[in-house]
């Protein structure tokens, strides 16, 4: 039997590659998949994503994210871990905003790099961990799945950042911009009701009027809506917006290199 690995990661190509061969090398039997975010919110729905498509199973997600473009101080923050179900997870905590919403007794421990180092080195002099997603976090799921108690060497945590009402993902086909991923969870939008129109607002852009549509395939042709979407933890999943046919990016003047500011969302009851 497999075990499957999800990297959440801001390193794409050769990096991505490096941080596989890692796992690959320290888990026999490893499967992994690579998910590539461009900013905190973005890794934090990739997350949550990964971790619906394991539970029910034994695996791991694992997540060292700290793009550039974000605000400062996202490098070098706090490495914790804990799980959820059966499933692993490592992570930076800056990309935990969404996983402590949908699962609020989420519980986790922030690690104390420096000391975990010299346990695994053995108080020998320590080796660089300048790229801690192939040089500690690897690492630390390999002793945690051999049942090493961390507990010495790492602090319950209790802060976990929030998300505010945004995209955190243009989906593309074939290149092309297209659904509209929000950080509004159907549970908690309680304007949302199939046949309801909104009056949405992305960032600098007009109002638009949406109505709501129980299912993608609900919207006419050529038409634009908001919909209960595919991303999510179990029963509960973010709204989307989408044109039936064509680019909800597009017709709702979003740019397709949004990512060094993720739009806002207001919205207003129609």
């Amino acid at each position: 039997m497999s075990y499957p690995i999800a990297i959440v990661s801001d390193c794409g190509g050769q990096a991505m590659s490096r941080m596989m061969t890692r796992y690959l090398a320290l888990f026999s039997n490893a499967a992994c998949v690579g998910y590539e975010s461009s900013s905190l919110v973005e890794a934090s729905g990739n997350l949550v994503d990964a971790l619906d498509a394991l539970m029910g199973h034994e695996g791991a997600v694992v997540c060292n994210s700290a793009p550039r473009r974000d605000a400062l101080g996202t490098n070098g923050s706090a490495i914790v871990y804990g799980t959820v179900g059966k499933v692993t997870v490592v992570s930076t905590v800056g990309v935990l905003g969404f996983l402590k919403r949908l699962v609020p007794d989420f519980t986790a421990r922030a690690l104390d790099m420096d000391a975990f180092m010299r346990m695994k080195c053995g108080n020998k002099s320590l080796t660089t961990h300048n790229f801690r997603g192939l040089q500690v976090i690897p690492f630390v799921l390999q002793f945690l799945k051999i049942g090493h108690d961390l507990s010495k060497v790492s602090t319950p945590h209790d802060k976990f950042p929030t998300v505010e009402p945004c995209v955190w993902l243009i989906d593309t086909i074939e290149g092309r911009p297209t659904n509209l991923k929000l950080s509004i969870l159907r549970s908690e939008a309680l304007w949302f009701v199939p046949g309801n129109a909104v009056w949405i607002s992305l960032g600098e852009t007009d109002p638009k009027e949406l109505r709501c549509y129980e299912r993608l395939t609900h919207i006419p042709e050529g038409g634009i809506g908001i919909y209960e979407g595919s991303s999510g933890l179990g029963d509960d999943r973010f709204l989307e917006i989408a044109v039936m046919g064509g680019s909800a990016a597009e017709t709702l003047g979003i740019p397709t290199l949004f990512y060094t500011e993720h739009p806002q969302i207001t919205i207003m009851k129609g």
